[in-house]
This record gives structure tokens, sequence and C-alpha cells, in this order.
């Protein structure tokens, strides 16, 4: 083997790091290095004097040694130790600084005019007043000197800089909160358990631990109580996730449990385009996913812990470790459930889809023997939902353009095969105890939504995205059928919303204050069903008109009772869901009528325009009547719309003998009281009621624009000068409604 002549070698010191026995290029291509023996005293090696480069030899890098693993855990012990110290130095800071600017509160409270005490002002007014009335301070540095470093001060954590207590600074009483806390928990948790607290919950320590938790809770039963007071908790919820979120960066489990309260207690605004629960939720969602509560755990399930944990973990422990399990799980499906619920009724693609956590968090929680009965609640309806999000899917009801038709024989399989599924639920349900009425109304909601494409014959799939239109009958000729899939499938539909109306009006008014937004959607969802049914039967070019019995439909005794019963949960309240959709529900009337109108001028043919209900003409506006002796429609002519029809379509079938019978009609009203012409208009209180309530929430409630009077949507639910004299009620608003 060949040795390297020392001689070419550059001199060196003894004290330099000895040189490679390689240069640098044979090294790279990893060969032989072997000096060159032609030229006497070579400096070089023989390949690099035949490519004629330089040769170069550096000296080899020292490798670092590694530490060993008891001085890696001294240094480690001695890191922890000096953040603990940290820790409390900032504790106390933060102790410091809130008796501060408790004090500074204070002080500025007692010099105040008083002009603003009976409103809520939001947090930091005053310390931003007081900072811009005094005088700016100009500091002259010489140009050459440096900047003074800041000296090290204690530091509050990033979560605590912004006070955002509503009980320190006097919005609400501790009291007050208390009582709310109840409320939330009494009446608006059975709905839909997706936070639940348990009755040993210290009010106290969750307004310190979990504050922004805290505050959405109280927040969302404040919609029951006061939504004058909703309107101000609900923007310093808003601001608390802003700051949380967007300035802090914080992502945890509180800030998710969190948003999902906002999400599914959200009192929505005048117009359509002012919704954001789809952004809260997918806050929600991709926070969940990004703090890993979304994955699958490895841990084994029949595994004990080995080691020093063994010993170490009391049965107390591990019953505390498998409850915080359940709650992340529930947490999860939650996500999974809301941003669903959302993607099916304003037809959006699924942010999170099913998946074999969400299978799992399903079985778990119906199954462990640790659940409590609001996870076992959240797995009935995880295993619905998974059902809706097949049928999302499957028929591709988040792109309009790409929705299969009834007509395709896989088409009718697949929609038999949800049907028996949802049966099955049903009775899988009914055999553990019975149903919660939000879950009733999902159950119900589900017979719509999967006999839908019955419907798309005449009506475009966009009309049936929020904000809900009223267009013209589109016939398409490629899928013009009167089959007997046909047939059942709109005789489903018809009795699903006839069911929907009828469980929606049978509900008493304190539980209407209590539903989650998603129930009024699906009531309203269900009365543009009924119309745009009325409208395929009117409508002499209708392929599925032929097939329904208009009087059967009874659209207008659910436009009345539904009027009534959201006017009643309206109240002296001021409850805003109700008011909400109650506009709508009143603009869809208007649409209604004025297709009637127009198909009686042109002689049973289908009207050319859908423009809406003008006030100024000769016909008199339908109102809403106290008795059936001054209504047209008799209560003998109601009940004769409640038997069966006995129209026979070309395949010899009936419209309702596949589907059973209709369900009666609820009753008017709960305590016998009616709006009519009459008391309406005496009703001082109700109408100074509607002539406010623009200036009182988030979002307004925006005057009548009559540039918008070609409307055919719903996406303005707000009370109009229209709306107003179909009550026999005079609009005296003010006109001064503000926009956010």
């Amino acid at each position: 083997m060949a040795t390297i002549n020392s001689s070419r070698v550059p001199v060196r010191n003894p004290t330099d790091s000895p040189y490679n026995r390689a240069c640098d290029a044979c090294r790279h291509h990893k060969v032989r290095c072997l000096p060159d023996t032609t030229v006497p005293d070579s400096k070089i090696c023989q390949r690099c004097a035949k490519a004629n480069r330089e040769c170069l030899f550096t000296a080899p890098q020292k490798r670092k040694q590694r530490k060993r693993t008891d001085t890696r855990v001294a240094e480690l012990e001695r890191e922890v130790q000096a953040m603990r110290a940290l820790f409390d130095v900032r504790k106390k800071a933060v102790k410091e600084e809130a008796q501060v600017l408790s004090l500074g509160m204070s002080a500025s409270g007692s010099h105040s005019d008083g002009k603003n005490s009976d409103s809520f002002q939001p947090g930091g007014s005053t310390v931003v007043a007081s900072a811009a009335a005094s005088p700016p301070v100009h500091y002259d540095w010489p140009s050459n000197a440096p900047l003074p470093q800041p000296s090290p001060q204690p530091i509050p954590p990033p979560s605590m800089a912004q006070p955002f207590d509503v009980v320190d600074r006097g919005i609400i009483t501790m009291d007050q909160a208390r009582e709310l806390f109840e409320i939330y928990c009494r009446d608006l948790t059975p709905h839909f358990p997706a936070v639940v607290f348990p009755d040993s919950t210290d009010l106290e320590e969750l307004r310190i631990s979990r504050p922004t938790l805290f505050l959405a809770a109280i927040a969302a039963a404040s919609g029951k109580v006061d939504p004058h007071l909703y309107s101000t908790l609900h923007s310093e919820v808003i601001t608390a996730y802003a700051h949380r979120t967007l300035v802090l960066s914080e992502k945890n489990l509180e800030l998710v449990q969190s948003m999902l309260i906002t999400v599914i207690w959200y009192y929505p605004p005048g117009t359509f385009r002012q919704l954001k629960f789809f952004e809260y939720i997918s806050m929600a969602t991709a926070m969940a996913m990004e703090i890993g509560i979304g994955s699958t755990s490895k841990r084994s399930k029949t595994a004990s812990p080995a080691g020093p944990e063994a010993t170490s973990m009391t049965s107390e422990d591990i019953l505390a470790e498998e409850l915080l399990d359940l709650e992340k799980r529930r947490t999860y499906l939650a996500c999974y459930l809301a941003s669903t619920t959302v993607a099916m009724n304003l037809r959006r693609p699924t942010m999170l889809r099913y998946s074999k956590r969400t299978g799992d968090c399903i079985e778990v929680l119906s199954q462990s023997p640790n659940a409590s009965w609001a996870d076992k609640e959240m797995s009935r309806w995880g295993k619905l939902v998974v059902i809706a999000e097949e049928v999302n899917s499957s028929f591709s009801f988040d792109d309009p353009a790409g929705i299969v038709s009834l007509s395709e024989p896989r088409v009718q399989l697949m929609l038999k095969g949800f049907e028996r599924r949802v049966e099955a639920w049903k009775k899988e349900v009914d055999a553990e105890g019975g149903i919660h009425v939000s879950l009733l109304f999902m159950y119900r909601h589900m017979g719509i939504y999967i006999h839908e494409l019955s419907m798309h014959d005449d009506h475009l799939p966009e009309d049936f995205k929020p904000p809900y239109r009223m267009n013209s009958i589109f016939v398409n000729e490629a899928n013009r059928a009167n089959t007997a899939q046909y047939i059942d499938s709109l005789a489903a539909c018809i009795t699903s919303a006839q069911n929907t109306l009828d469980l929606f009006l049978s509900t008493d008014i304190e539980t209407l204050r209590c539903f989650p937004v998603f129930t009024y959607v699906r009531m309203l969802y269900s009365m543009v069903v009924l119309v745009k049914l009325q409208t395929s039967a009117n409508a002499t070019t209708s392929p599925i008109g032929g097939a329904i019995d208009s009087p059967s439909l009874r659209i207008d005794e659910y436009f009345e009772r539904l009027i009534n019963h959201l006017m009643l949960a309206v109240g002296p309240v001021e409850f805003r869901s109700a008011y909400t959709f109650c506009g709508g529900i009143m603009r869809l009337r208007k649409w209604h009528k004025d297709q009637e109108v127009q198909s009686s001028v042109l002689g049973g043919e289908e009207p050319l325009a859908k423009t809406l209900f003008n006030p100024n003409d000769a016909l008199t506006p339908p109102g809403v009547y106290a008795d059936t002796s001054e209504n047209p429609a008799s209560a003998e002519n109601i009940a004769s719309t409640m038997q069966l029809s006995d129209k026979m379509d070309e395949s010899n079938h009936c419209v309702f003998a596949t589907v059973g019978p209709m369900a009666s009609p609820a009753p008017i009203s709960d305590n016998g009281f009616q709006y009519s012409n009459t008391n309406m208009r005496g009703d001082e209180d109700l109408m100074a009621m509607y002539n406010d309530m623009g200036n009182s929430y988030d979002g307004d409630i925006q005057d009548w624009d009559p540039s918008m009077i070609n409307t055919t949507d719903l996406s303005d639910f707000e009370m109009d000068d229209t709306l107003y004299s179909w009550f026999g009620m005079p609009n005296t608003g003010s006109g001064n409604s503000n926009s956010s």
C-alpha cells in the first residue's frame, strides 16, 4: 500500500492540527490519493497533477464529544428550576398589575361625569381615552448616542396582558354570572351537549383558570334572558378570540370549546351576508386538529403503566385521565358535527370529514363505562350526522353543478339504503329511552334532505342553498319522469316538512328560546320546501305538479301559525333568533302571495316574474286572524286539507299511500292568545321593540331598503314596511339603525 510522502505536506507549527491524509478532491471522489512521483518533492497528488488543479489538504473536523446522560439530565433540571422561578416572578407581577389596574379603574370611575353610566363600555376604553387626552412626550436623543436598553422587568403572561373579565369590569355581577351559568347548564346544554360542566364545578375557579370558556357560556345563556346583554357579552367573547388567537397565537382545548358554544348558540344578525358561524366553526375545527385532539391514540387499552408510573398513579389519577380523554373525544366529535351540519345547511364543502378517529370517538363515547349522559347523547348525534354526510357526498349537494338525478337506478338504490339506515337509527334511539326534541328535529330534517332530489326537476339545486331563492319553474326534460319513486320521494318530503313544522309549533316558548340556531334553519328550510312544492302544483308545465295535491300542503295555515308562534317567542324579551326567522317567514309569505296573484292573472300559467308583493295594490293582503270566523280558510276547509289525497297519477299511485298518516296539526298557541289585526295595532310595546331592535344588536336589523324591491332571496330577514302593513301595524321607526 502506497503511503503519502511527508515532503509534500506543507510545513506547519507543531501546535497546528494535523491535515487529512487525502486531498479534498480525492476525498470528494472517494478515491485513493497517491503522491505524484514523477516530480521530485512534489506537493500534489497524481490525480490533481493530471487534472491540472490545485491540490489542497485541509485539517479534519473535530467531532464534538456527546454529553453523558446524567450531565444532560442535570442541565434540564437546572433549566426547569429557572423556569419555575421565572413563573413565580411573573405571577407576582400579574397580581400587582391587576391590583393597580383595579385601583385605576375605580379611580377613573369615581371621577367620571356619569354620562355613559347606563350603557356598557368596551374593555380598555378608559385607558385609550386617557392616553389620547394626555399630551405627547418627545425625547431628544443625540444622533450618535446609542438607544437606552430597557431594564429587565417582569412581564405578565400574554393571556393576562389584556383584561377580559366582565365581572371585574362591572358589566355584570358575580351573582348574575352564576345565574347565567346555571341557565346554560340547565336549559341550553341538553339541546346539544358539546361542552358540559360537572355539578361540582367551582365558578370562581372556572373564571380564573378558563376565562374565555366562562365568558362564552354566560354569553350564550344571556341570549335567553336579555338579548341586549348578549350583544355586549358576545362582543367581549369575539374580542377575546381575536386577541388570544390572532395576536397571541394561542391554541388550546379551552378556545376550541368556547368557539363551539359560540357557534351552537349563535344569534343571527339582520342579513345573511353578516353570518359568521361558518368562520367560527372553521377556526374551532382547525385549532382542534392542530392541538392534536383529533389524532388517533396508539396507547393500548389493556396495557398498564410500567416502572415508576405504576406506583405513582392512583385510581383517582387514572379516572381523571380517562375523563379528560372522553372530554377531548366529545370536543372533537362536536367539531365534526358542527362543521358537517353547517356544510349540510349552507351547501358548502365539509371541512372535517368522517375518519377512523370519528368512528372511534362515537364508539368510545357510547360504550365507555365512565361516559356521561352528554357523551351518549353526542354519540347519537354522531351516528345520524354520519349518514347525513354520506348523503351530502353521494348526491353532491355541496356541488350544485354535479348533483345526481333521481331517475338513475343507482341513485334510487342509494336513497332506499339511506332510508333504511335512518329508520334503523331511530329504532335504536327509541330502544335506549327516547329522543330529545333537538335531535328529533334533525331526524325529521333528514327525511327532507334525503328526498330533495325529487324536486330538482322543477327547481334548480342552487335554489335550495341559503339564502333560498324563489325562481321560475325549471323543467329538466332529460329527467322528466313521474314514476313511483318520484311519488314516494315527494310524499316523504311533504310529510317530513309538515312533521318538522308541527314539532316546531308544538314546542313551548321557553324551549324555543333555548334552541340552537340550526333548529331555526331547519324550520325555515321545511317551509321553503312546502312553498316550492306549492309552486310546482300551481304550474301547468311542472313535471311533478300533477302528483301534488295543493290543498294538502296547508301553506296558508302554516304561515299564520308559524308567524303567531314566532311572535310569541319574540315577546317582550326581544328574542333575536325568533325575530330574525319570523322576518324570513314573512318575506317568504310575501313571495308566495305574489305568485298566487300573478298565477291568477295569467289564468293558471306559471308567473312570468317573481317580484315582491306591492302593498299599494288594490288587493287586500292576508292578515293573521284571531278565530276561524274571520278566516276564509274556515275550520271545515282546514279539516278537509288534512285528509289523504285521492288524486292519482298515471302510475295509479296515491300521493301519501307509502308514507302513512300525516301528523295532526299542533294547537295554534299554548296560551290561547292570538295576534290579530286588531290587537296588534294597539300593541305599542311590541311596536316600540321592533323600532328599537336595529340599535341593540351586533349586526343590526336594518331598515327596509327600497332598492331591494326586486329581491328574490332570503338574504335579508329584517322587517320592512310591507311586513308591518300585513299585520295592520304602522311602521313608525326612526330609521336610524346603525350598520356594523
